[in-house]
């Protein structure tokens, strides 16, 4: 890259709460490494796509971007994609789109000031290998774009396998971030003037603490007692993944910060939608006409 868009980048985002959160972080990492956020593909010397592959649409939607914009490969810019299809589809995306530099998958994002290096140096770069990482993908250096809620990632990846669902071959197996990681980033955002929190993962209730400290539920009734924190959301949640489903559901109902509604219980399982009445029947509350989506 050269002249004046040697560091200026543009990223736009497909897909859910977590790819748009890994944006925040990738654009933390981008700023950290000297490089300047344009708004517009034109300005940019780097143009990144946080991919999304859980629905054809938004994968085809990327492949158009990335043919509409070839035109712009003699201006000298450089282009990347991330994310899911970057995992699925791996160097196919070179043979595919052969103006693009860098494929990297989200559990490779660690290694983007590496990778970024190799393109500014004029060569390909990838970053496919990492998915059976036992590390989450963390940094201090997250550019949040919104003001008032923070989006914590507690736990990446996923081991269910289901038949539908391509996110354990995209994302790789589950791995958990420590509660003590996890309650100071929420302390952090706090002392920000950030007043609502969202925990992230592909199932949360999947969240084993690598320090053996605390539950979900445990680590979900500790980021709601976080002084400045009104509120506290968390998706996704996975039926599968609740053996004990109740420690969930009452530590849910006496936390100030966090909302009375869950959208899986009423979709997916009826037996935990029962515990929810069941732990609600005493005050008169009537649980399915309270779930909603969050």
């Amino acid at each position: 890259m050269s002249g004046t868009t040697d560091k200026t980048f543009y990223l736009e985002t497909f897909g859910c709460q977590m790819n748009v959160h890994d944006s925040e972080k990738v654009i933390g990492t981008l700023l950290q490494e000297g490089y300047r956020q344009v708004p517009t593909v034109e300005e940019a010397g780097l143009i990144l796509y946080n991919t999304c592959s859980i629905r054809d649409k938004a994968e085809q939607k990327v492949f158009h971007r990335l043919a509409d914009y070839k035109k712009l490969q003699a201006q000298g810019k450089k282009f990347g994609v991330l994310g899911c299809v970057a995992q699925q589809e791996g160097e196919k995306i070179f043979e595919r789109a052969p103006h693009v530099s860098m494929v990297c998958g989200s559990a490779s994002y660690r290694n983007l000031p590496e990778m970024l290096v190799q393109i500014e140096a004029g060569n390909r770069s990838t970053g496919l290998d990492d998915r059976a990482t036992d590390h989450c993908f963390e940094t201090e250096y997250t550019a949040r774009t919104n003001p008032h809620r923070g989006y914590i990632t507690i736990i990446e990846g996923c081991d269910k396998f289901c038949a539908y669902c391509v996110v354990p071959f995209t994302r790789g197996k589950e791995r958990s971030r420590t509660s003590f990681s996890v309650l100071a980033e929420a302390r952090q955002l706090a002392d920000l003037g950030y007043t609502e929190i969202q925990l992230l993962g592909q199932n949360v209730n999947s969240y084993r603490d690598p320090d053996g400290k605390k539950s979900f539920a445990e680590l979900l009734a500790a980021v709601a007692e976080v002084a400045g924190i009104s509120r506290v959301r968390f998706t996704t949640l996975s039926t599968c993944s609740m053996p004990c489903p109740r420690s969930a559901t009452t530590c849910i109902y006496p936390c100030r910060a966090v909302p009375r509604a869950c959208s899986t219980p009423c979709s997916a399982c009826t037996r935990v939608t029962s515990i929810w009445s069941a732990s609600r029947g005493s005050m008169g509350h009537n649980a399915t006409s309270r779930l909603r989506p969050i």
